[in-house]
């Protein structure tokens, strides 16, 4: 199994009352009475770094810590999420991690329940990510059921991470009447295989999804036959995937530099590149005259310009924003045009919408303002 790319560099080891827990747990609620968790990083020490460890609980932001270990006391049901960015001194690198948990479930059923559509109308656009929030106000009555898990193997795909939540949030308002399927194929540290996405793509396409997105990838050859796989059954279904050119420090030329799923043509696929906010190729972004169809806004990553505000998977049901910046986040931005056009006319096949959304692109960039 090849693994997509890994988001999150640090492993961090979590103990509750002095007993060992793994990331993502749910842990059994017994009585009312309050536990301690404490986290703390595995692996060699760096000398001198500087920590910055933050989170939530179910009813509030954390206090920062900046130590080596960091502790919360949680006393009701629901999820934690935090995360610790750690710093070296001597090189300026900056690694992060995060970690998980909660006490019962993520999200009970009816903590869903607001964000499940009645709608039965409108496009089924598949989300292939770490899950999301259901919590989230941008993604209430947006929802078309609760979607999977193909990571814990349930069907709570709730968001450990924050980046299915993102995209999510960004198609809910680019695309009004979009329904959203969330599917969860990779977990809290943005690792996933290839064979879960598939498991993902399967589900997605069983329930009637017309529009998969696929913000993940990887230059490892090894998962081209899956993708292939992939890409084949999407277009036996009928159905368009939108995709990201990818993310490096060093940007390569996808005419040349293999990179799956974008370097496959096997089916009705966008590949979506990053430009900033004046127009220009985003600095981590891929490229690739014949392989990108079209690029969106994505951020830069700067003070001046650090991406789309996106839905923050940290939300109590208020309207929480982080920016963000990534091909991961203009890929939504394509799909919700894709899913417009589509809803406009539904008799188009998923070939016929890919050709109007690389029309609508101005200069090779897409936007809503393009429609």
């Amino acid at each position: 199994m090849s693994p997509l790319a890994l988001l999150w560099q640090l492993v961090i080891v979590g103990q509750v009352d002095g007993v060992a827990v793994p990331d993502r747990s749910e842990l059994a609620v017994s009585g009312a009475g309050p536990v301690t968790v404490t986290l703390s990083l595995a692996g060699d020490a760096v000398p001198g770094a500087l920590y910055s460890w933050q989170g939530t609980t179910p009813s509030a932001l954390l206090p920062t810590g900046t130590g080596t270990e960091f502790s919360v006391t949680v006393e009701q049901p629901g999820p934690v999420h935090i995360s610790v960015a750690r710093v070296n001194p001597a090189t300026g690198e900056v690694q992060q991690g995060r970690f998980a948990f909660a006490r019962g479930a993520m999200y009970t059923a009816s903590e869903w329940a607001p964000a499940i559509s009645v709608d039965t109308g409108g496009i089924l656009v598949a989300v292939l990510d770490t899950g999301l929030n259901p919590l989230h106000p941008v993604l209430r009555g947006r929802i078309a059921a609760v979607g999977r898990d193909f990571v814990e193997e349930d069907d709570d795909p709730a968001d450990d991470m924050g980046h299915g939540t993102a995209i999510a949030g960004i198609i809910a308002e680019g695309a009004p009447a979009a329904r959203i399927l969330p599917v969860k194929v990779s977990h809290a540290f943005g690792l996933g295989y290839i064979t879960t996405v598939l498991a993902g793509v399967r589900y997605a396409l069983s329930r009637g999804a017309r529009i998969l997105v696929l913000a993940s990838g990887t230059d490892d050859s090894a998962s081209a036959e899956v993708y292939g796989t992939i890409l084949r059954e999407a277009a036996d279904a009928g159905a368009l995937v939108v995709t990201t050119a990818g993310n490096r420090p060093d940007p390569v030329d996808l005419d040349t530099h293999p990179y799956f799923p974008a370097v496959l043509r096997l089916g009705p696929m966008l590949v979506v590149s990053a430009v900033d906010v004046h127009g220009n190729r985003a600095p981590y972004s891929n490229y690739g005259a014949a392989t990108v169809d079209v690029a969106a806004y994505g951020g830069a990553g700067t003070a001046e310009d650090p991406g789309p505000l996106c839905a923050d998977f940290r939300s109590r049901g208020e309207d929480l924003r982080h920016a963000m910046r990534g091909t991961s986040f203009a890929a939504p931005v394509v799909a919700a045009v894709a899913a417009r056009i589509w809803a406009a006319d539904s008799t188009l096949s998923a070939e016929e919408v890919r050709s109007r959304v690389r029309a609508a692109a101005v200069n090779g960039i897409l936007s809503f303002s393009n429609l």
